[in-house]
């Protein structure tokens, strides 16, 4: 089990109007301090976006969207592990706080835990009682600040 790391940016997009007319969006370059902090070993893994825009949108509609960039993973230690679950102590989540506090000072870019993955490759996918846990506890850490 991982915390995922990043930074939020917020960027442009060109908004696409009913009859067809289009509208460039706002600078980028915007750092966004809506999640809380966590990174680590910096190197790019992934590209998310989230509130990309329908093309479809009114003028009065907002122009920009976040994207994150996951620069890696922090790998906790186990609190448990048996064949049907694994769970990451309070400590491990702690050290991933502290990584991305370095990894903000070492980059200059605000740096924040985004979500949390596991895998279980003989298991089914569905999310367990322990998955919906861990990602209730997650939500309420990152909500607290």
């Amino acid at each position: 089990m991982g915390l995922l790391l990043s930074r939020i940016e917020v960027q442009p997009f060109t908004e696409t109007h009913m009859d067809g007319s289009r509208d460039a969006g706002f600078p980028a370059s915007q750092t966004d301090g809506a999640v809380n902090g966590v990174c680590s070993r910096g190197s790019a893994t992934a590209v998310s976006t989230a509130g990309a825009a329908p093309a479809t949108l009114s003028s009065s509609a907002a122009k920009r969207e976040k994207v994150a960039y996951i620069w890696g993973t922090h790998i906790g230690e186990r609190n448990v592990q048996r064949s049907d679950r694994v769970e990451m102590s309070a400590e491990s989540v702690a050290s991933a706080t502290e990584a991305a506090d370095r990894m903000t000072t070492d980059t200059r870019a605000l740096t924040y835990m985004v979500g949390w993955h596991h895998s279980h490759p003989r298991i089914p996918a569905v999310p367990s009682s322990v998955d919906l846990c861990t990602q209730r506890r997650f939500q309420q850490y990152t909500e607290s600040g």
